[in-house]
């Protein structure tokens, strides 16, 4: 495609902010579920267990984002650097929206007003992962005591 370069790099960041987003909202409903304390019942998760379990996934996706974006933000990092978090959006099925290459990807976390964008991102990420990493602890305490089996608790996605 031929679009100016500034454009498409507003595309792909637009990308990369839908995953962002996509991850806090999904937290979000994960931690009113299984926060007991909370009323608000905003959240899409009917069950603890179901909640339990996608955080689980949610803690894979965040450590694998953050993978990605460490690499890149790395003082020493080049193009292959880019590789980690490009595989990262395609297995992650925001590949409907991956309409670009890993070298456009490269190109656009290169430009100094992204790579600061993805550091203050990555701040928030390693934040949120630490919400996750607390929520899950709490929550393993929880299920244990109501009796769950062991190998649902062992068996994490």
């Amino acid at each position: 495609s031929n679009l100016p370069q500034a454009t498409r790099h507003q595309e792909i960041w637009s990308v990369l902010e839908s995953v962002w987003m996509s991850i806090y909202q999904n937290s979000t409903d994960v931690f009113q579920t299984l926060d007991s304390s909370s009323t608000l019942t905003t959240s899409k998760i009917a069950s603890f267990e179901e909640a339990f379990v996608y955080l689980q996934k949610l803690m894979v996706a965040v450590k694998d984002i953050l993978e990605g974006i460490q690499r890149i933000l790395a003082p020493n990092s080049n193009y292959q650097d880019v590789e980690t978090l490009y595989n990262f959006l395609i297995k992650y099925e925001v590949n409907k929206n991956v309409k670009f290459t890993a070298r456009e990807l490269y190109d656009c976390v290169s430009q100094t007003e992204y790579r600061e964008r993805l550091t203050i991102g990555c701040r928030q990420l390693i934040e949120m992962e630490c919400t996750m990493q607390q929520c899950s602890a709490s929550v393993y305490m929880e299920a244990r005591s109501r009796g769950w089996c062991e190998d649902m608790l062992n068996n994490r996605p």
